[in-house]
């Protein structure tokens, strides 16, 4: 059974400069939503839930930058010896085969 792609999945491939992104302007739609005069009898219930939902988009957003931004930075990369072995081992398979029976 797989799993099922949710929209936090989809929100951590971003590049981590989306993600800042994101996350700024969740921040400032959010404060332009708290600051608008909203005349009506549940006017103050509807703050709650704005900011409750902004600050989880923040936060997730934020989060997805910094995995992003250290899964880029920190990702492994093989050196120039590793780099010329595996062009070979590709280049020439049977090699190995033959080397592995001696």
């Amino acid at each position: 059974m797989s799993r099922r792609n949710t929209l936090f999945d989809d929100v951590m491939r971003l590049p981590w400069p989306v993600g800042l992104v994101l996350a700024l302007l969740t921040f400032i739609g959010q404060q332009i939503a708290l600051s608008m005069e909203i005349q009506s009898p549940i006017g103050h219930a509807f703050k709650t839930p704005v900011r409750v939902l902004g600050y989880f988009l923040i936060a997730m957003f934020l989060l997805a930058s910094f995995v992003s931004f250290f899964n880029q930075v920190i990702r492994a990369r093989p050196n120039a010896q590793a780099t010329l072995l595996i062009s070979l081992v590709k280049k020439y398979p049977d090699t190995v085969q033959r080397l592995a029976t001696v």
